[in-house]
């Protein structure tokens, strides 16, 4: 591929943007279905556990997103010094990686499960339920991370279609089978938990075949011990704000659900796993925004085409914000409707609606924090990814700590907004400087080694 004979920046922008938010999008499906499925068949004490699960599984699927990050950048960065043998090498250490990160991610889940469901205030019964549904993703565990994983890098292989395609197929998969075992078979959250991997085992399947076929630009390259230490180094470096990012998005989840449970009990847990869902749809396209926009940026950046980055980062960050806020005005204008979807109590209906009034009201400022952190990933830049990141974690933690204090319920919800206002107002300067000022420094090159 040369993407200097494309016809335009935009063009190339949204050659790769439309297969990744559609692929974000459908990939929706495996989080969505399950919540329908589930807060209609099982009942709002089974989303609830969902909830309480999330902080414990997000080390898969941040695992997952690291991998596919950053060695898609890696890859792409390659690619586009006409580097193809590089570009097999951080293939290949990307999957020795998946595998030794797979072991290392079910151990802590097997242990540290329960603790993290019960420190967040869950009672036994639902603390039980979250355990059925974490047991199958723990035995598994490589699954949910493969499967965000491979993808990603097929989409850094310039084959954006081809890793839509297998995601579609992986989702409606998954929503058939999510049919069978909790509607047919009421095998309520162990149903829905081996649906979603099993329909990520499939994904994984299809993207082995990928690199299996004539389409596959890139082969995986074994290469020396040192050069493959190396390579996995860089790809946890410049994807690792994308596991913290989500390592510190199951923690915000945990401190919410522990200061709802305390101002609202197990319904204000259920009204927050429903605005979750809606939320979703939002930060899915975003990401897939922020996924198209990566291997065109770390494409320009190996071919130091600094006036065609900075078009595609101008593009992208303005579809992240307009987005986010048509988004957040459609789910307000009736929110009954999109809560109604996953369960029908007046209670919980009435909890979520304050849920998507205020705590959504800043959605688009999260996105475009999560587009900064991807953009450092794309250009080598992994400590100031990381560093975006953790102020995004950090900076929510007095807000949690003062705003319940003094509102109650209504200060958990807006503790999310508040705090995403202040750190773009801190990040945005610093973000500009350096994609319109002096080129970056603390740049490495791509191990290459024969």
């Amino acid at each position: 591929m040369t993407l200097a004979t494309s016809p335009s920046i935009a063009s190339q922008f949204w050659r790769n943007a439309i297969p990744a938010i559609t692929a974000m999008l459908v990939s929706g499906i495996y989080i969505i279905t399950d919540g329908i499925f589930l807060g209609q068949y099982v009942g709002h004490q089974a989303l609830a556990a969902v909830n309480f699960a999330y902080p414990v599984l997000s080390v898969f699927f941040g695992l997952g997103l690291m991998l596919g990050m950053g060695s898609g950048s890696l890859i792409s960065i390659a690619r586009g010094k006409q580097q193809l043998q590089a570009a097999g090498h951080a293939l290949y250490a990307t999957l020795v990686l998946t595998l030794l990160l797979a072991l290392l991610g079910a151990i802590a889940v097997y242990w540290g499960a329960e603790f993290i469901i019960t420190a967040q205030g869950a009672d036994s019964a639902t603390t039980a339920l979250a355990l059925q549904y974490i047991n199958i993703f723990a035995i598994a565990a490589i699954a949910p991370m493969a499967s965000i994983a491979l993808p990603m890098l097929i989409r850094n292989d310039d084959s954006p279609n081809v890793a839509t395609l297998i995601m579609m197929f992986g989702a409606l998969f998954n929503v058939a089978l999510n049919y069978l075992l909790i509607v047919k078979l009421e095998l309520g959250l162990e149903g829905a938990a081996f649906a979603t991997v099993a329909a990520n085992t499939a994904v994984i399947a299809f993207s082995l075949l990928y690199y299996r076929s004539a389409l596959a630009q890139v082969k995986p390259m074994r290469t020396r011990p040192s050069a493959l230490v190396k390579l996995m180094g860089q790809s946890l470096v410049l994807g690792s704000s994308l596991l913290v990012m989500h390592l510190y998005s199951g923690f915000i989840i945990a401190l919410h659900n522990r200061l709802f449970i305390e101002h609202g009990g197990v319904t204000a847990v259920s009204a927050f796993a429903i605005v979750g869902y809606l939320m979703t749809l939002y930060y899915l396209f975003a990401q897939g925004l922020s996924e198209g926009m990566q291997p065109l940026v770390s494409f320009f950046y190996g071919a130091a085409r600094v006036s065609d980055k900075r078009k595609v980062v101008a593009l992208a960050s303005k579809l992240v914000i307009v987005s986010g806020l048509v988004w957040y005005g459609l789910l307000n204008l009736s929110p009954q409707y999109g809560i109604s979807l996953f369960n029908t109590e007046t209670e919980v209906i009435n909890s979520a609606s304050d849920g998507l009034l205020f705590h959504l009201s800043g959605m688009f400022l999260d996105g475009m924090i999560a587009l900064m952190a991807v953009y450092y990933m794309a250009t080598q830049q992994g400590l100031k990814a990381l560093a975006v990141s953790i102020s995004n974690m950090l900076v929510q933690l007095p807000f949690l700590w003062i705003l319940p204090k003094l509102f109650g319920i209504l200060g958990v919800w807006l503790a999310l907004p508040l705090s995403n206002l202040l750190l773009i107002m801190i990040l945005a300067p610093m973000f500009y400087r350096d994609l319109y000022g002096s080129k970056p420094s603390g740049s490495f090159k791509v191990a290459h080694c024969r």
